[in-house]
């Protein structure tokens, strides 16, 4: 057995607009906590970007939280946008918001995704439709988790009347999966909305939707990376694997260098 050393070096690089990132839902966010925004201009193409900053504003939410850690989980857990600094101050907390995504065609942006509700009743295939022709690529809302719709809820107010669940699983609905749960607040997996009936059923659950049944409809769409998002990104992984470089429209990183057994 013998051992050849094998330095494993992987650059990676991402390609990324450098033009002015601007979103007019990050500016009504802030606009909301009458609090005004600041922004920061990109560099042009070929200079140097050792820390490109988006657009920023500093809210202030009601919360008691005991030091500047339970601040920043607080803010975490309902900001809307990249959290770049949170404070303790007595009975509120101060978070400090970066936008680092655009979302266009009066889409809103929430966790780097893009949404948009619409006020007309349809069926699902109308909704379908509707999504398609509001943005390319856009589609139906999917719910991943509890905490996804109340992001939506605080962002939209009532829009869990608006959920669509696709249609494309054969189980039937019945009492013995679904329970109608309207008036518990205690409700734990929210799968969809149809007017007021609200349906609060146990994880992996299986529903069939009735086509025909009109609600509104609920879009979204996966925004395009940015110099500003990979840089989000570049940090993260250099807090847990391995220094990050930004090199002009780029980024790049070592993410192994070891000695291989042969």
């Amino acid at each position: 057995m013998k051992f050849i050393k094998n330095l494993l070096l992987l650059l990676v690089f991402i390609k990324c607009s450098l033009q002015q990132i601007q979103d007019p839902s990050f500016q009504r966010y802030c606009q909301r906590f009458n609090q005004p925004l600041t922004r920061y201009e990109i560099r042009s193409e070929g200079e140097a970007i050792p820390n490109p900053v988006g657009d920023r504003c500093t809210v202030s939410m009601d919360f008691p939280a005991r030091d500047d850690k339970e601040a920043e989980i607080y803010c975490e857990r309902w900001g809307m946008f990249v959290l770049v600094e949170a404070k303790a101050d007595g009975n509120r907390v101060s978070c400090t918001y970066e936008n680092v995504y655009e979302c266009k065609d009066n889409f809103d942006q929430i966790r780097g995704m893009c949404y948009k509700k619409f006020h007309t009743l349809q069926n699902y295939t109308e909704a379908e439709e509707e999504c398609k022709k509001s943005h390319a690529g856009a589609e139906i809302l999917k719910l991943h988790s509890k905490h996804q719709s109340e992001l939506l809820e605080a962002f939209f107010g009532d829009t869990l009347k608006m959920y669509f669940l696709q249609p494309d699983k054969t189980l039937e609905q019945s009492s013995q999966f679904v329970a109608d749960e309207s008036n518990d607040p205690n409700s734990n997996y929210v799968i969809t909305y149809t007017y007021s009936i609200h349906y609060d059923v146990g994880p992996n659950t299986i529903l069939k939707l009735n086509e025909n049944v009109k609600a509104f409809a609920m879009c979204m769409y996966q925004p395009p990376e940015t110099i500003l998002s990979f840089a989000v990104k570049a940090k993260k992984l250099a807090k847990y694997y391995y220094p990050t470089q930004l090199v002009g429209a780029m980024g790049v990183w070592r993410t192994s260098s070891h000695y291989t057994p042969t």
